[in-house]
């Protein structure tokens, strides 16, 4: 029997579901009610249906990624090819491949005579072995062996402290015992030969190591002992397009098709790539080392807090949001870095362009901490308003009140306060920095024209719109900066001034006088 009231009410709810879903796109779309005609409104849901339907298999794709991740990147070495054995770590004979120290040296087969600790050390080359085992192959022919090992490294959270730290310890550490040697570009990996610090091979293999990625990296080992030939029969074999896919970000020029332009030379390619690593790695460790100095300890106990309640590290930001978090523009500046170098340009190029980006963000950050650290220092003294002064004296039974402080004849002049406060910021500031240098290119000494190097706009332009300085007020603060010039580099006194049009200290040493000679008290 059909329920007359059932069909009513589905009909009735949807008409008023289709009434919502037609005020909410009317809205969308900056309409008032009614405005937005029948056929506009039929043509959104096509494109809300297409636009779900990728959102959702962007987020499948991004599942199947992690577990591509999870089961790590053994699957995409390759079979062995022919004329060639493929086994696995500690199933033969391993010293072709290992350093000395790595092999197990009969401890695990007797431990008669051996002490505890040199048994717990055993054990734990074993078990180091053994998790090696699980991300690499051995290839044998003959007297050759080469291992090949695929590490995947996920970055601890920017805003954690351990993320933090490894960031300050990468830059540290990156290159600080060894020497790399450029070998060749593989796939798009950048590999290099790693060498002692003396320079010399220290082992009795080639050591070759690349990456791809920045914070998420997927990182290829190779113990080479055998020709180079045999060695790159092997890595030509390896799966790059699949290694490259298990980065949430892969690497536009990383692939099995990936083609040098025949005027680059892939032996210094790949060095320039690890330098380009290790300038990155080190921009990272400035970042780090910045939010080193402005942690919040409130925001560090409660991101302690939140890892012992299962939270995670990096939940809340240890800076408590007092520090730009600049980790993304690195990244950023990383890959298209990596780009510019596969095409041929030096990596000290493109790693300056970006060290000025970061250093600009940093300025506008001390700027702005510097802007708020002013206005407490040049506030007036607080005063208590006569209507207060006067109720409470009268409740009080005082004939007086203390005088107000900060209303004496002899008070000092706060405008020369802030100016003297602006150039000690400017001073302190990276661009300061920059500008208290002498640009010997630009100067000419015999003529006694002495020229700064020149503050960069931006940062100018930050400096002022932090501080809501006037001209006039920046001028007044520049001339005291003058003088701080003057005085480091053993200038006449009165001899420089700012130049607002080129953003430069001027000096013209026939002007002004000698402090040791004829300067007035």
């Amino acid at each position: 029997m059909i329920n007359a009231y059932s069909i009513g009410f589905v009909l009735t709810a949807g008409t008023v579901l289709a009434g919502v879903d037609y005020y909410d796109q009317s809205n969308k779309a900056g309409f008032s009610l009614g405005q937005m005609t029948p056929g506009a409104y039929i043509e959104t849901i096509p494109n809300r249906f297409t636009s779900a339907k990728e959102e959702k298999l962007a987020e499948q794709a991004e599942r199947e990624r992690k577990s591509r991740w999870r089961q790590g990147g053994q699957v995409y070495l390759p079979d062995a090819p022919e004329g060639w054995e493929r086994r696995a770590l500690l199933e033969g004979d391993d010293s072709a491949i290992l350093p000395p120290e790595a092999g197990l040296d009969g401890a695990m087969s007797s431990s008669t005579g051996k002490g505890f600790l040199q048994q717990m050390n055993a054990r734990d080359h074993v078990k180091q072995l053994k998790e090696r085992a699980e991300q690499s192959w051995i290839y044998q022919r003959g007297t050759e062996t080469v291992f090949v090992e695929v590490r995947l490294v996920e970055r601890p959270s920017s805003n954690s402290l351990i993320g933090i730290v490894a960031s300050a310890m990468d830059g540290v550490m990156m290159d600080a015992f060894e020497r790399n040697v450029g070998y060749g570009v593989k796939g798009g990996f950048g590999l290099t030969e790693k060498l002692g610090h003396d320079g010399k091979r220290p082992y009795h293999f080639r050591y070759l190591e690349g990456s791809i990625g920045f914070g998420h990296e997927v990182h290829l080992r190779v113990h080479a002992n055998a020709s180079r030939e045999a060695t790159e029969e092997i890595l030509s074999r390896i799966d790059y397009d699949g290694l490259n896919n298990l980065l949430p970000r892969p690497v536009p020029s990383v692939g099995n098709d990936v083609a040098l332009p025949e005027d680059i030379d892939p032996v210094a390619l790949s060095l320039e790539l690890h330098r380009l690593k290790s300038d990155f790695l080190g921009l990272r460790a400035r970042e780090a080392q910045y939010k080193i100095e402005n942690i919040d300890t409130g925001a560090l106990v409660l991101n302690a807090y939140s890892m012992r309640l299962g939270g995670a590290d990096g939940a809340v930001d240890i800076t408590g949001g007092k520090v730009t978090d600049l980790s993304g523009l690195i990244e950023l500046g990383f890959y298209r870095g990596r780009e510019a170098v596969m095409a041929g340009k030096s990596a000290e190029e493109v790693q300056d362009e970006v060290t000025q980006m970061v250093d600009t963000v940093m300025m506008v950050a001390d700027a702005e901490t510097a802007a708020a650290a002013a206005r407490a220092a040049n506030a007036p003294e607080p005063e208590m308003s006569p209507e207060l002064q006067a109720e409470l004296a009268a409740l009080g039974g005082a004939a007086t009140m203390p005088a107000t402080p900060g209303q004496s004849s002899d008070a000092p002049d706060t405008a020369a306060i802030a100016a003297a406060n602006r150039a000690r910021d400017m001073e302190a500031s990276a661009g300061g920095k920059i500008l208290m240098q002498i640009d010997e290119a630009q100067s000419d000494r015999e003529a006694g024209k002495i020229f700064s190097k020149a503050i960069d706009l931006v940062a100018f332009e930050s400096f002022r719109s932090a501080r809501n300085a006037t001209d006039e007020e920046m001028e007044a603060g520049m001339a005291i900066a003058a003088s701080g010039f003057e005085s480091k580099h053993d200038l006449p006194q009165g001899s420089c001034s700012f130049d607002m049009g080129a953003l430069r200290l001027e000096c013209d040493t026939s002007k002004g006088c000698n402090p040791t000679v004829c300067c007035p008290s």
